[in-house]
């Protein structure tokens, strides 16, 4: 018996084939900044996450190399490095059990002039196909620590007719 297509199993993920779109937003507070002398140019984070093979890393290559290996050329990835800052400190997001759907709220809202959402869903389900939150490592491990969540809050702003679903964030440990 052949398994069910994994759309099948999880229908609420990032297309399996096709040319997919990541957004990715490197995000700093108030009192929280990358340090601008060590962290990675935009250059270098688009490089590393969607740049081409580099077989001096294999296997740990970029991940348009992973997926483009992984799926026998079926799903390639490409993607943006946007920038933004927060309103708040980062241990105001971490006071409170929504402090993370706030901030990626406001995030979504604050680059919402700057991003046209639709450029982020590459099979025209309504939803944003894969969204990057990067955080510098200046707050609470536990609360930032890398994962991938789910969409909870009942509430976003109009993203052009976009939704989001699925998100992922890390730290710069």
């Amino acid at each position: 018996m052949t398994p069910p297509p994994i759309t099948a199993l999880a229908s609420d993920i990032l297309p399996t084939t096709g040319n997919v779109r990541a957004l990715v937003v490197v995000v700093d507070f108030a009192d929280a900044k990358y340090d601008t002398d060590r962290r990675l140019s935009d250059e270098e984070i688009s490089s590393y996450l969607f740049g081409t093979d580099n077989t001096e890393f294999y296997p740990c290559e970029s991940l348009t190399s992973y997926f483009d290996r992984a799926s026998y050329g079926s799903l390639h990835m490409t993607g943006n490095v946007f920038h933004y800052t927060a309103k708040g400190t980062i241990a105001s997001y971490e006071k409170t059990n929504d402090g993370y759907e706030t901030l990626v709220r406001e995030v979504l809202s604050g680059l919402n002039d700057t991003i046209d959402y639709t450029n982020y869903d590459s099979d025209g389900d309504g939803y944003i196909d894969a969204l990057c939150l990067s955080v510098p490592s200046r707050g609470n491990a536990d609360f930032w620590y890398g994962c991938t969540a789910s969409w909870w809050a009942s509430t976003l702003p109009d993203l052009d007719g976009e939704k989001l679903r699925k998100l992922s964030d890390h730290t710069a440990h």
